[in-house]
């Protein structure tokens, strides 16, 4: 005996937006069922891949957008399309490594910089203050 389709969808809605309450088939959005048919069917990647949600897109696919900020639009085997969360795109991640980098290697060389100009200066001093020691002795 398996478990029917809107079965699934409503625990899933009552798990993820309800909490607690007891949710039944008019409580529903029509086309609920639809937008989570990747979670019960194989789907693929339809068009681009992972984008950022805009901020209608918080609005229109709640579902898919809250959770990583991200949405990819699927086909399930059914024929229905629908937006699932994904992960940042890996590049994101990438661009931000390498400005990170960047910061890191100014920073870095900055800081060699401002060391070595202090100790030439502290040397300079000190050499000059030697000297006249020196001369104030003989």
């Amino acid at each position: 005996m398996g478990v029917s389709k809107d079965i699934v969808v409503c625990f899933l809605f009552q798990i993820c937006f309800i909490g607690n309450i007891i949710c039944t088939d008019d409580e529903l959005p029509k086309d609920y069922a639809n937008t989570l048919c990747w979670m019960t069917e194989e789907y693929s990647t339809v068009g681009e891949e992972c984008q950022q949600c805009q901020d209608l897109d918080y609005k229109l696919y709640n579902e898919a957008c809250i959770k990583t900020g991200y949405k990819e639009k699927v086909k399930c085997e059914s024929g229905t399309e629908a937006y699932k969360s994904c992960a940042k795109p890996s590049w994101i991640n990438e661009k931000v490594f390498w400005a990170l980098e960047g910061v890191m290697l100014v920073t870095g060389l900055s800081s060699c910089w401002l060391v070595h100009t202090r100790r030439k200066k502290i040397e300079r001093d000190m050499m000059q203050r030697v000297q006249r020691q020196i001369s104030a002795a003989v």
